[in-house]
């Protein structure tokens, strides 16, 4: 039955028109084949024309192992009661978290009752701050502490300095004290070296 119906199809094709023109019909089999390499022409030089995303855009998720450019702020909100909004793991030495700015701040954090910033280290430093020229930590505050240590054991705020500058340094621009030290029982202040107090 196949080669009968080839055979049936190749004669349509070399039969004549209509009006005995003698123009050569092609088959249905012909044509549909004709059809489908024509669209998968199409559908092929489409994609190959389409340019490949290189990350997510305003409005597309997040693409993981991908750089994503935004132009529009990123909002992640949970709406359960004392639940985490986002959570990152990283493994070994790598950052969990990781801002970079080249002027602004890198990482911001605003509580209206609770801690802004809250860090956690059962062995080793809980916040570590760097600057090749500047101040490493800076603590303000309107009408409480600006910075604030506390330890259980060890010393709740140390300072040091390898160089000529202070290793803890308090300035009052009004009539306050610049630095106070107070114990319940132990030394408020201690000071010792070459120069202890001046």
């Amino acid at each position: 039955m196949t080669d009968q119906s080839s055979i049936t199809d190749e004669a349509r094709t070399t039969a004549k028109g209509s009006g005995g023109s003698g123009r050569t019909r092609r088959s249905r089999r012909q044509l549909l084949a004709g059809g489908s390499g024509a669209l998968a022409a199409v559908l092929t030089a489409e994609a190959l024309a389409r340019a490949a995303p290189a990350g997510a855009a305003n409005g597309d998720p997040v693409v993981l192992g991908q750089n994503n450019a935004e132009t529009s702020v990123t909002t992640i909100a949970n709406s359960t009661a004392d639940s985490t909004a986002l959570r990152c793991t990283a493994t070994g030495f790598g950052n969990a978290i990781e801002g970079s700015n080249d002027s602004g701040n890198a990482v911001f954090a605003i509580s209206n009752s609770g801690t802004g910033v809250a860090a956690l280290s059962s062995s080793s430093t809980a916040i570590v701050a760097e600057s090749g020229s500047g101040t490493g930590v800076v603590g303000h505050s309107t009408s409480g502490t600006g910075v604030s240590g506390q330890s259980t054991e060890g010393e709740g705020v140390s300072g040091e300095s390898g160089g000529s500058g202070a290793a803890v340094h308090g300035t009052n621009t009004a009539s306050g004290t610049g630095v106070f030290g107070e114990s319940s029982a132990g030394t408020g202040v201690l000071a010792a070296w070459k120069t202890a107090l001046k």
